[in-house]
This record gives C-alpha cells, sequence and structure tokens, in this order.
C-alpha cells in the first residue's frame, strides 16, 4: 500500500508539473519567476547593471523573446544618440522585460517622435535612488531637456529599502545577491525539517494545501485569478494585494527616501539644463483590485500623489490610462508582472499625446 501511494504521488507531481495551468496562481507565479533571470555585472555605486552586449532568447509560458543590451548593459540599440532630447530611468518595466528593444515604450515613443532622440537607462529592480545614481553616472555629455523618472511604486520604494541597507552593510554579498535574499534575512524563520523542505517544494502538497484552504474559506488562492472577454486569464500576485490596502503615514521612511531621491536627481537635472518628470506606472494588482480602496484610505499611492502634487513635480500618472484601456485591452502578461505588448503601446501613445500637449513648455 505504502509503495502504491508513493507512486501515485509521484504519478500527481508529474501531472501537475506537465499541467502548470491546473495550479494555484502563486505557484504559476513562483514557477515562472524560476525563468526569469537577470545576467548582472557588480557596480560599487548603483549596486548592479545588466551585462553588457547580452544576445539571449528567453521564453516560458508568457512570452518568447530576444534579450539584448548594450555595450554598457542597458536596453539600447547603438551607437547612442551624441544628443538625447529624452532619458528615460526606471527599472525592469523599462527594460522591455517580454517584449524586447523594438517593443519597449522608450523606443515606441522614440518613433512617434521622429525629431527627438531617446535614451533607456533601465536597470531591473531600480528604485527613485538607483535611478539618479544611474542618471549621474551615465547622462555626461547628452543634455536631454527632459528626464523621466519611471516609479512603480509596488517594488521600487521597497528596492530602495533594500539597497539603502545594502549601501550601510553589505555583508559582503553583491547587491543583487542581497536584495533577493534581503526578506529572508529581516524576518528568519525557525528551522524546518527536511520532509517540510522538501513538501514546499512539491506541487502537489501545494496544489493540496490550497484546495484545503479554499474549502476552509478563510483565504481562496483561486481568487487572484481573472478570466477576460478575449479568453485571456489574468494571473494575480497575492503578495502585492497588501500594497494596495496597507495604509502609511505621511513620515513612511519609503515615502521621505524616494523625495530625497528624486530632490537629489531635480538639482542634478537643473545643473546639466533639465527638467525631471515622474511617470507612476502600476501594477496589474492595482489596476484590478485598487479600485475599491484607493480613495478610502491613505495608501502608499496616495500618499505619494499627495508629495508629488505638494512638489509641483510634473506628474505623469499611467493609472487611469491603464484601467480604461485595460478593460478590452490587458496591458500586463498572464502571469508575469510586466507590460505586454500592447501595454508598452498604450504607455507610449499616452506619453506622445502628453509630451506634443505640452507645446514646447518642456
Amino acid at each position: 500500500m505504502g509503495l502504491l501511494i508513493l507512486l501515485g504521488a509521484i504519478a500527481g507531481e508529474a501531472v501537475l508539473r506537465s499541467r502548470p495551468g491546473w495550479l494555484p496562481p502563486q505557484w504559476q507565479i513562483r514557477m515562472h519567476e524560476r525563468t526569469r533571470k537577470h545576467r548582472t555585472v557588480p557596480h560599487a555605486d548603483i549596486g548592479f547593471l545588466l551585462h553588457p552586449h547580452q544576445h539571449q532568447q528567453t521564453r516560458n509560458r508568457d512570452y518568447d523573446y530576444l534579450k539584448e543590451t548594450d555595450a554598457h548593459g542597458f536596453p539600447n540599440r547603438e551607437p547612442w544618440p551624441e544628443q538625447a532630447e529624452i532619458v528615460f530611468l526606471g527599472d525592469s518595466l523599462l527594460t522591455g522585460e517580454g517584449v524586447g528593444i523594438d517593443h519597449q515604450f522608450s523606443t515606441l515613443i522614440d518613433r512617434q517622435l521622429p525629431n527627438l532622440k531617446v535614451i533607456n537607462f533601465g536597470v531591473p529592480g531600480a528604485g527613485p535612488e538607483r535611478q539618479y545614481r544611474v542618471y549621474r553616472q551615465f547622462d555626461i555629455g547628452h543634455h536631454p531637456h527632459v528626464v523621466v523618472a519611471c516609479w512603480y511604486l509596488a517594488s521600487d520604494l521597497d528596492n530602495d529599502t533594500h539597497f539603502d541597507a545594502w549601501l550601510k552593510d553589505d555583508g559582503g554579498m553583491t547587491f543583487n545577491r542581497f536584495r533577493l535574499t534581503y526578506a529572508r534575512r529581516a524576518a528568519p524563520k525557525p528551522p524546518i525539517s527536511r520532509l517540510t523542505r522538501l513538501l514546499r517544494r512539491s506541487v502537489l502538497y501545494g496544489y493540496g494545501q490550497a484546495w484545503l484552504q479554499h474549502i476552509d474559506g478563510e483565504r481562496t488562492p483561486w481568487r487572484a485569478r481573472r478570466q477576460f472577454d478575449d479568453g485571456t486569464e489574468m494571473i494575480f500576485d497575492e503578495r502585492k494585494l497588501p500594497f494596495i490596502t496597507t495604509a502609511v503615514t505621511a513620515e513612511d521612511p519609503r515615502l521621505l527616501r524616494a523625495m530625497a531621491s528624486l530632490k537629489r536627481l531635480q538639482a542634478l537635472a537643473a545643473s546639466r539644463q533639465a527638467k525631471v518628470v515622474v511617470m507612476l506606472l502600476p501594477s496589474k494588482e492595482e489596476m484590478y483590485f485598487g479600485d475599491a480602496v484607493e480613495t478610502e484610505t491613505p495608501t502608499m499611492l496616495t500618499r505619494m500623489r499627495q508629495y508629488l502634487h505638494s512638489a509641483r513635480v510634473p506628474t505623469i500618472d499611467l493609472y487611469e490610462i491603464l484601467r480604461r484601456r485595460g478593460r478590452t485591452q490587458v496591458p500586463f502578461f498572464p502571469r508575469d508582472s510586466h507590460l505586454n505588448h500592447d501595454g508598452n503601446r498604450i504607455v507610449a501613445e499616452y506619453f506622445v499625446a502628453w509630451w506634443q500637449a505640452q507645446d514646447g513648455l518642456m
């Protein structure tokens, strides 16, 4: 009997691993994230950059694209223009993850504004402070008119928390390793047995655990899944849902740190005769779950909007346009957190319309 149970468990494990669409959303996301790895090089001031001259085909259930970088590790075609009117700073939503250089929104903007030149300084995990340091390090000699800092609040502010901790004490680790292990080190869990560790890696165990939670009614792992009219199924990351509802104070260190980094970026840009614009990019969880709570509680998003408004920072807020267009045109990949081809097109079109509406003010 024991042998039959073991063989049945092995067979069940194999079946579920071959049918990932049957798994609870969080397991699908976890399996997807294992396929998404960045080749990086350490950088003492910035933490890390993408490895230069990458030419790597990346395939998973969400996309199949060619990941490319230039001689500095940024997602640009070479050579760089001698004069770049617009410089973009940001994290992996800017680097064309899942779509590649030719379909990322900075490239689409460059094509739609043919009289202007654009440089993309995107780095995975780059929050406001790392963005400032990238601009300080790499924009010498390009003298853009506008520096666009793309902020993905759901991750970037925590990324800067990790970066600040690394600057104070790196523990002998590269920043990439430091940030990826930060949560485990900041909140260590009690030791577990080998059997428990093995069970947690089991897809069959995770599937059964999710069903028990579903039946119990306390949590419903399958709620983080939505079917759209065009047949697209969207998977949401439950780990990001608390960001939408958690109230924060105006003195939250993440907010203060971000605004301090922004002031340094503004001062540096002004010394180079450039203006800074902040672009706010939502997570897909905020898009589809944020409407009911956004105006009822002082969340990180509402606090950040207040800070930017009070400081009179020109802001391109993409939340509403992506929500509106997202009702009929899904702008994110099903499991991945990044913008798909439609999402990059929506952002590019909105930015171009915003730019043209400035009528020379920029």
